[in-house]
């Protein structure tokens, strides 16, 4: 297990890390995407011995090596047939070895701490009401008591949220000392499952559960059932003072573990030959639970569900995504700066560009 004290401890290399690349945030290095060859236990392939045709890939990363169209990007792997195929770091090389803030990618992350969660006793069913758990933290009121873990894994908890103006209210301490009260004290606007609202307060509500059942910080419950197990031991959650980390952004992690996760949900929660995180949740989380509509988006369990593709992935702000389709044993990383504008950020479209390059690339 890793210690909190660990975690802490690692808090001034990242600093010093991240700033060491502020001045080279600036600038494109010479292109590279060949797998590096580090003792970190990846397995390595070229592309062509993966089933890629090595050519199309160089026009992948010539377009994004490209710092007029992708201005903001820091880094694109690619995982194909359990291998490391291709992996870039666009404007620092120890973008390689440095956790940076993966933001709403968070998210997927709590999705599968709450299938491991569920399979460990620790919560309830779907249909289980979050009241029964965490009721010191409800106000009066019928509605808010009747959301169940579906209605917030699915980003329909009918509370009034606004993640640009309510988010923030989440990182002030002292006007807000509980950061679950800071999400159940809002307005509900509607009955739990009747709208979709993308949510950084239904996650919070979600890390705020199993903290509390399983008596440990998400970040020691991430570290003993998931991320030890898979080697991963250089992160860092930030989290409120009231104990409870951030179950919507802020987990920090480098771009090869979020390889790892990324080929956790390829194998369906399987990592060498152990099952961590159950198939079954695997399976929930990615499939469309609502949505798939003008007025709604396709929408798992914390996860985004491609439905053109066949495919689903997280997402975070500045242009964070963590890309997974099955049907080709291929997960798709891409950090991005992650304290951009919204206007100079990797959009969902300029993506999706890349992985379609990508993906035609496969032969």
């Amino acid at each position: 297990m890793v210690k909190r004290t660990l975690l802490i401890f690692f808090s001034l290399p990242f600093f010093l890390a991240a700033t060491s690349c502020l001045k080279e945030d600036e600038f494109t290095l010479e292109l590279n995407h060949s797998p590096r060859m580090l003792d970190d236990g990846w397995v390595t392939s070229a592309p062509e011995n993966a089933g890629m045709v090595a050519s199309k890939l160089q026009l992948v990363y010539e377009l994004i090596f490209d710092e007029k169209k992708y201005p903001s990007s820091r880094s694109l792997l690619i995982v194909r047939d359990g291998k490391l195929v291709s992996e870039s770091y666009i404007r620092c090389e120890s973008h390689i070895t440095y956790p940076q803030n993966i933001q709403g990618i968070t998210k997927g992350i709590t999705s599968l701490l709450f299938g491991i969660a569920l399979e460990k006793g620790y919560v309830g069913q779907f249909d289980h009401r979050l009241y029964r758990y965490i009721p010191e933290y409800f106000g009066a009121g019928e509605v808010k008591r009747s959301m169940n873990f579906h209605h917030v894994l699915t980003m329909q908890s009918g509370l009034k949220w606004d993640n640009e103006r309510d988010t923030p209210d989440l990182f002030n301490y002292n006007r807000f000392p509980s950061s679950l009260r800071v999400v159940l004290q809002k307005e509900s606007v509607t009955e739990p499952g009747n709208f979709f609202n993308y949510s950084d307060g239904d996650a919070q509500l979600i890390s705020g559960v199993i903290s509390k059942t399983s008596e440990m910080p998400l970040e020691e419950f991430a570290s003993d059932y998931l991320f030890d197990k898979m080697g991963i031991h250089r992160f860092m959650w930030e989290k409120h003072t009231d104990g409870f980390n951030y179950g919507g952004l802020a987990l920090y992690l480098t771009p090869r573990d979020l390889a790892r996760i990324g080929l956790l949900m390829i194998e369906n929660g399987k990592w060498l030959a152990d099952e961590i995180v159950p198939g079954s949740w695997i399976e929930e989380a990615a499939s469309v639970r609502t949505g798939d509509n003008e007025s709604a988006p396709p929408y798992g369990y914390f996860w985004w569900i491609d439905t053109e593709r066949n495919g689903y992935y997280a997402k975070g702000r500045g242009g964070q995504f963590l890309y997974i389709l099955p049907e080709y044993n291929l997960a798709v990383i891409h950090t991005a700066s992650p304290y951009t504008s919204e206007e100079a950020a990797v959009s969902p479209e300029e993506f999706f560009v890349l992985l379609d390059m990508i993906i035609d690339s496969v032969e």
